[in-house]
């Protein structure tokens, strides 16, 4: 995993700062248990600094396929979302992550934070790590939402929640399957279908 980071602002007037932002960055990974690359660079702006490691990063003549974003802080359910440019800029980059024929995965947190995947590396007790521990072993649902007229019925979108329920933060969830579908469709045969890929492991 590359885990990458944007520094607004000419290259020249952020220099003094690479160094102390990559060790920041390295010191949160190593906080969250979270193996992979860190990185930073500076750009114009944000979200053109976003597409740049869209098409741009890799290791030699390997480059990641998939790309996950957060999903914007201030959009937020009381109607408080972004400003007209701020919408533009991230549907742009969304579509620049289309473009790139990656796949993109869009990360929406509540009030707490996301769970650590291990514990610290860095000398902090595990208890001092916000969403790591006991509490951050979780359950209830992880829920797929599958838009049939987009995704074919290839088992796919039943990979990452598979892939997380491997891991023991993950492991007491269970994955609920929600089919997005056209009026017109046949949903006996649907049914039939998506009972058939759960049964045989997708």
């Amino acid at each position: 995993s590359i885990v990458a980071g944007v520094l607004e602002g000419a290259y020249e007037a952020k220099v003094p700062v690479l160094d102390s932002a990559l060790a920041s960055l390295q010191e949160a990974m190593a906080v969250r248990g979270i193996e992979g690359f860190p990185e930073m660079i500076c750009s114009a702006s944000l979200f053109e600094g976003y597409k740049t490691l869209v098409t741009a990063k890799g290791l030699g003549g390997l480059r990641p396929n998939t790309v996950m974003l957060a999903w914007p802080k201030e959009i937020a359910t009381d109607g408080a979302g972004l400003s007209a440019e701020e919408e533009e800029q991230y549907c742009s980059l969304l579509k620049h992550v289309t473009l790139a024929k990656k796949t993109l995965l869009i990360c929406k947190f509540g009030d707490e934070p996301f769970p650590a995947s291990g514990p610290p590396t860095n000398g902090l007790a595990a208890r001092d790590v916000r969403g790591f521990g006991e509490c951050a072993r979780q359950r209830g649902f992880i829920d797929v939402w599958w838009i049939f007229d987009l995704f074919p019925a290839n088992g796919l979108m039943l990979l990452l929640p598979y892939l997380l329920q491997q891991h023991s933060v993950w492991k007491r969830t269970k994955t609920r399957l929600f089919a997005v579908c056209a009026p017109s469709t046949d949903l006996e045969a649907l049914r039939k279908l998506l009972t058939t890929m759960i049964s045989s492991g997708g």
